[in-house]
């Protein structure tokens, strides 16, 4: 059986409630490398021999996997394991399994394994270190990172993986180092620029987050991400016009999305066009009926509008989901008012 690589991208993102002025911080971007199968087809009888068990099993465990039967997947890494205890690739297979799981522990024993019996795999060693990172040991995850670019000095996904943990430890100038490093090895690598701009952002770089953003959408100019980070940050910068236009642009190229239209209602209501904010929190409670951030502020909009049953409805749906809110008691009084001046 024929195998390659292929990359796939895991996107972190913090789901934060936010007020009406601000903007979510962009996702971190972290790079895991998942091996799989060419042609790999599923079926349901039993191996055809002994000597084709393992890449049958392993055939299935990659479309398993690729369906997102995760356990189903790891069920038949496992089997082709015993058959094959050796084979160092089907270890690293089980281990992205694992970590699309979060069963960080577990795929690091995996990647683990793998590298005992394949010391000088970088691949293994960049996945091991994302496990490590999000087990919160980022000791450990350096020294992957470190020994995967030891082993190969051209490896651009250790050297982002490796950039985006010294901005967590807040090593400023060894991030960009490798942020730059990154983009200096493959020029056209999205995913640098959008994350060198996110860390420019967060140290009030602004123009400088702009320019990363504007060269990611020339060169994937149908990647609603790409908008939508330089839409942040315009808001950001008070220029509303402009990124309006960047989160419209990326409702296009991600209509289900509901953040895109939660943000540009933000916006609509900051600048009280009281009409499009509606419009755009109703599609978001569309897409993410329990978005409660969005009925918070489609009451306060409602307030403004003197449509006070529709505000203390809002309101109380509002609490319903979080019902532990530091401004919970405040708000029952406000809802009362309301009810009361209908």
């Amino acid at each position: 059986m024929q195998l390659l690589w292929t990359w796939r991208v895991v996107e972190l993102r913090r789901h934060t409630n936010v007020s009406s002025s601000g903007s979510l911080a962009a996702a971190m971007l972290l790079i895991s490398l998942c091996a799989c199968a060419a042609s790999a087809q599923v079926t349901d009888k039993a191996p055809s021999s002994t000597q084709a068990a393992s890449e049958e099993y392993i055939q299935r465990g990659y479309e398993l996997q690729s369906n997102g039967k995760y356990d189903l997947a790891v069920e038949a890494y496992s089997l082709a394991l015993k058959i094959d205890p050796t084979n160092s690739f089907i270890y690293n297979k089980r281990g992205f399994a694992y970590y699309t799981q979060r069963q960080y522990d577990k795929a690091i024993s995996d990647y683990t394994d793998s590298l005992r019996l394949n010391p000088r795999n970088v691949w293994v060693h960049n996945n091991r270190g994302l496990n490590y990172f999000r087990l919160g040991q980022p000791e450990k995850a350096l020294t992957d990172f470190n020994t995967a670019i030891r082993l190969q000095p051209d490896y651009v996904y250790a050297y982002l993986n490796r950039a985006i943990l010294y901005q967590d430890l807040k090593q400023n100038v060894k991030a960009f180092s490798d942020f730059d490093m990154a983009i200096t090895i493959k020029p056209d690598y999205v995913r640098a620029y959008n994350s060198r701009g996110e860390a420019h952002r967060q140290l009030k770089r602004y123009d400088r987050a702009i320019a990363d953003f504007t060269e990611s959408i020339r060169l994937q100019p149908e990647n609603g991400l790409n908008y939508r980070l330089r839409a942040q940050t315009y808001e950001t910068l008070k220029q509303y016009d402009t990124s309006i236009a960047d989160f419209t642009s990326a409702i296009r190229l991600e209509p289900d999305f509901d953040f895109n239209y939660f943000s540009r209602g933000l916006i609509y209501q900051v600048r009280k066009q009281y009409d499009s904010a509606i419009a755009d929190f109703n599609q978001t409670l569309r897409l993410r009926p329990d978005y409660a951030s969005a009925y918070k502020h489609r009451a306060d909009v409602y307030r403004q509008m003197n449509q006070r049953g529709k505000a203390a409805t809002d309101y109380r749906k509002y609490l319903e989901l979080l019902p532990g809110a530091g401004s919970a008691g405040e708000m029952k009084k406000l809802i009362a008012d309301l009810e009361n001046r209908q």
